[in-house]
């Protein structure tokens, strides 16, 4: 089971292309009732001036940042909620819901604190989180009992996740030129019991941005955070039975 996880956890990062799409029809009929357990999302970061003394060679980090609060991710957490209940009919958890539930939370405490083997984040990107919400990787290392309390602990006929990076599209020639986010989605839906996700989605693309966030690396990254948002509701919009 944890294979499993660990391919599907791989996918935002190293472009896990053998599996882009999956769906069990049969089991998607019996859904009503979900819970968005776990979400992501990893953005470009903006080029600083000067030398960051506290990295291995000196200048850039081995790694980047790693599950990072901000509002914005909040926002793309929510998005994702109403589109489900929009797109696909379902009832859907509430962030709010999630918070307060005891073994929600102990799921969140045993994943998300402390020291974890969890995939790195690239250097010159962010992960960010949704407050008080798991990331993708929870999943992949939560033993097999604490993911099936899930489905027990919040009433649901299915637990979902969603990775999202964003991506520079548009022209550029020698590191210089139009630097416009795109979302790409990676979804996924279990049931209880069950091993293999009854749907899994490995590349929705989001619509490019109308905006370039700049031409350089230096670019502003609450501009970026405002069209990631955009270019992630497109995607949630895309989604459909």
């Amino acid at each position: 089971m944890k294979k499993l996880f660990l391919l599907i956890s791989c996918a935002g990062f190293l472009a896990c292309a053998s599996l882009t799409h999956s769906k069990d029809e049969a089991a998607l009929q019996k859904i009503s009732k979900v819970a968005v357990v776990a979400i992501d999302i990893t953005e470009p970061v903006p080029a600083k001036v000067g030398i960051n003394l506290g990295s291995s060679n000196g200048f850039v980090p081995e790694y980047g940042e790693f599950n990072k609060l901000s509002p914005h991710a909040d926002g793309i957490f929510q998005d994702l909620i109403a589109a489900l209940k929009a797109r696909l009919g379902w009832k859907v958890v509430e962030a709010s819901v999630m918070e307060n539930n005891p073994g929600y939370i102990q799921a969140f405490d045993k994943t998300m604190k402390g020291m974890h083997n969890k995939m790195p984040v690239p250097k010159g990107q962010v992960q960010f989180v949704a407050a008080k919400v798991m990331d993708v990787d929870s999943i992949r290392i939560m033993d097999d009992q604490t993911r099936e309390s899930l489905f027990n602990n919040l009433k649901v006929d299915a637990i979902a996740t969603a990775r999202i990076k964003i991506e520079f599209s548009g022209t550029s020639i020698m590191g210089l030129g139009s630097r416009k986010p795109q979302a790409h989605l990676t979804f996924t839906v279990y049931t209880r019991g069950q091993d293999k996700p009854v749907w899994f989605e490995g590349d929705i693309e989001g619509d490019e941005a109308k905006e370039s966030v700049g031409s350089t690396g230096f670019f502003d990254a609450e501009q970026l955070a405002s069209l990631s948002r955009e270019s992630s509701k497109s995607a949630f919009n895309k989604i459909s039975k």
